[in-house]
Parts: structure tokens; C-alpha cells; sequence
């Protein structure tokens, strides 16, 4: 006989339809009325099938072989799926978009000692410094980060933080945290890269009080466009090519919100482009010297200033769209519309930090499914997105609030 279903699952109701998400393998299973019924029919008495199919067909005046068939169906395909029984083993689990573990590489300690202060600075709740052993590297640490100077009154009083270094000898830079080596770099451009990627993880990790789906989002007016997709699919392309066009820049790898006002609190670091999208990007290749236009530029970074004079890109402001795409080289452009139950599941799956996630992050992402109006965009190139993204800002004023 088919085992219970498993006790740690979350039920989530969307518009009448069930959600159930895995915290273990972090999937969501969207369940279709049939399905929803044997579910819960189980869930409340999980002793016998045939009773079961014999209640249900008497529920909603069905035939008993008929409904018996779609009884052991359905509990076989919960099986498949991991989903009756006990929780698998939670020891190991894999970290979340592949980010490995933070191991300190095979090299020695440098000697020499990071003494230029590039800053201190704040990514949503996390706050640090950055030292640097070369004045010009300190000030190209403080120009791409300028945007996330930590400004909280008394932060620049001698308050311990977690403390980056880069430390320079000859051709590599070595980047620490707090004493530790996180990475031996070949030069300068790869350890900012590291130390931005790092800054990412930590601030996305460090702020348990916000829900935090893994996108690039652009500011329109007093709302947030967020594009939540997975790694690899041109996040940092469509965000670059939206912020190019003078959307005002809120983050390139995760949008955090209050769970309980929607409200997004920038991430700014700078937009890190994979060589892939250089060509879409002329100015990546350039030195920052001679750039043009609103945007400081580094070889494969961007640096997005604020788009509006005036503007403050420090103040949160409420979600707003939520556009899950992808990126398909030579793919047709394909944008719908999402009703909740799908996008309920599109933001679990893009969602970070749900695995002992309390009532109230849950709620939100019913709620932003429920409220937001939410798209699905694949598209096979970047001028083809832009389009698709700046058509569904245009029906913004449209929809009922």
C-alpha cells in the first residue's frame, strides 16, 4: 500500500488550485482539481484505496472503477515524485544555482597587508569593508561600490564588520575575508569579480527578515519590474540592455522584499556580463576613461548611475511585474500572461531561502502571485526581450489595482 504522504511538505492555495513544495529538493508541484482531491482525501486517511476511491465516487457521483483508476494514478505518481513517505535525508544538500562552498584555495597566505581603505559599505543587511594593498585598486573598488556606500548614521565610527582584502602580489590578487583566502585571482578584473559575486552571496544569505527571488529588476515610477529566472538565462543581459534604455537600475542577481509591503530594497552592485554578451555591449571593451553615456565601464561589468535626475535608487518601492524569462538562442519571442497557480509556482522556483522559511515568506509569494501581474517571456535575443518587457510596463497603467 502507498505510504503517507510526507509530514514536511507545504501546502500552498492559489485561486482553489494546491501547490506543494518540497523544502528537501526545493521543487514545487502544481496539483489540478483531481489530483487536489485524492491528495487531501489521503492526506486525511491514508489507510486504504479502494475506501478512498469508493468515498470520492460517492462525493461527486462518479463510477468507483473509474475513479479507483485515477485513485491509483494519482498515488503512484506521488510516489514517483518523492512525495509519500518519510522526508529524505536533508545531511547534504546542494547549494542553490550551483555556488560552491567557500574553500580556501591551495596557495599561502600573502604577507603583504591590505592598508587603503576603499570603504565601507552596506548590501541590504550586509555590512563591510574593503581594504585593498593598491591605492588605484581602492579606488576602483570605491567607484563600482559607490551606490552601496554605508551612509546608517555611526557606521563610520569603529564598528566591526566583516572585513574584505585584496592583496596584490605581482600578477595575482588574492581576496580574503576576515584573514581568509576565498580566492587567488589572476589579476585584478577576476577579483572584483569574485568580490562582487561573494558580496552578492552574502547579502542574499545574511537577510532572513526578506523574501528573495533570484532576478534583475529595473524601477519604473514607484514600482519594481522584476525578471526572475535561472542561471544562464540572460538575466545580466536583459537588465544591462533595459538599464542602457534609461530604466533606473534596483539589482542584477536578487530582488529582496518585505513580505509584508512588497517593497524592494536595491541591491546595486555593478551588472557582471559574461563574455558571451560582450558583443551587445560595445562599452564593456572600452576603459573607463573614454565610456559614454550614464554608465561607468569595466571590462565585463557595467556600472549603472542613477537613469533620472534626482533620482534616489536607495528607496524601496513595491513590486510591481514580475517577468520570468529565458533566453533560447534563435527561440521565437513568446510572451503570456501567468495566471497565480503557475506563477506561484515560477517564484517558488526562483525563490532563495525557503528551507526553513517561516509562515509569512510563504504568504507573500501567495500574495505577489495573487496581486502582481506576472509574465512569462522566452525570447532569442536581447533587442526581442527589451521589446517584450517595455510592452508589459506599457499595460502597467492598464491593470486594476
Amino acid at each position: 500500500m502507498p505510504a503517507p504522504p510526507r509530514p514536511d511538505l507545504r501546502e500552498l492555495r492559489v485561486d482553489g488550485h494546491l501547490v506543494l513544495y518540497d523544502p528537501i529538493e526545493r521543487v514545487s508541484h502544481l496539483l489540478n482539481e483531481t489530483a487536489t482531491a485524492i491528495w487531501t482525501a489521503w492526506r486525511d486517511a491514508p489507510d486504504d484505496p479502494g475506501a478512498l476511491a469508493e468515498a470520492l465516487a460517492d462525493r461527486y457521483g462518479a463510477p468507483v472503477a473509474q475513479v479507483r483508476r485515477d485513485v491509483d494514478a494519482a498515488l503512484a505518481g506521488f510516489e514517483e515524485l518523492g512525495l509519500l513517505g518519510d522526508p529524505p535525508s536533508a545531511t547534504f544538500r546542494p547549494p542553490q544555482w550551483g555556488h560552491a562552498e567557500d574553500a580556501e584555495p591551495a596557495v599561502p597566505r600573502p604577507d603583504a597587508a591590505a592598508t587603503t581603505l576603499a570603504g565601507r559599505f552596506a548590501a541590504l543587511d550586509h555590512r563591510f569593508e574593503v581594504a585593498t594593498t593598491d591605492p588605484a585598486l581602492a579606488t576602483a573598488v570605491h567607484a563600482a561600490l559607490a551606490e552601496m556606500a554605508d551612509e546608517e548614521p555611526g557606521s563610520q565610527q569603529a564598528v566591526t564588520c566583516p572585513r574584505y582584502e585584496l592583496v596584490t602580489e605581482g600578477d595575482r590578487v588574492s581576496v580574503l575575508l576576515d584573514g581568509r583566502v576565498l580566492r587567488a585571482a589572476a589579476g585584478p578584473d577576476e577579483a572584483m569579480a569574485f568580490l562582487f559575486w561573494h558580496v552578492h552571496r552574502q547579502a542574499l544569505q545574511r537577510t532572513d527578515r526578506l523574501v528573495r527571488l533570484h532576478a534583475s529588476a529595473i524601477r519604473v515610477g514607484e514600482v519594481v519590474v522584476a525578471l526572475p529566472a535561472p542561471p544562464e538565462s540572460g538575466k545580466s543581459t536583459l537588465v544591462a540592455g533595459l538599464v542602457r534604455r534609461g530604466y533606473r537600475y534596483v539589482t542584477d542577481e536578487g530582488v529582496a522584499f518585505d513580505p509584508a509591503t512588497l517593497e524592494v530594497t536595491p541591491l546595486p552592485l555593478p551588472i557582471t556580463l559574461d563574455e558571451g554578451s560582450w558583443p551587445l555591449f560595445p562599452e564593456v571593451r572600452q576603459p573607463p576613461s573614454t565610456a559614454a553615456g550614464s554608465m561607468a565601464v569595466e571590462p565585463g561589468r557595467l556600472q549603472p548611475r542613477a537613469q533620472q535626475p534626482g533620482g534616489d535608487d536607495r528607496s524601496p518601492a513595491r513590486l510591481g511585474i514580475c517577468v520570468f524569462h529565458r533566453f533560447r538562442p534563435g527561440a521565437a519571442t513568446e510572451l503570456r500572461r501567468v495566471e497565480p497557480p503557475e506563477a506561484l509556482v515560477l517564484l517558488l522556483e526562483n525563490a532563495f531561502g525557503l528551507d526553513d522559511a517561516d509562515d509569512a515568506r510563504f504568504e507573500a509569494m501567495i500574495r505577489v502571485a495573487r496581486t502582481v501581474p506576472c509574465w512569462a517571456l522566452e525570447h532569442g535575443g536581447l533587442d526581442q526581450a527589451i521589446s517584450a518587457v517595455e510592452n508589459v510596463i506599457a499595460m502597467l497603467d492598464r491593470e486594476p489595482r
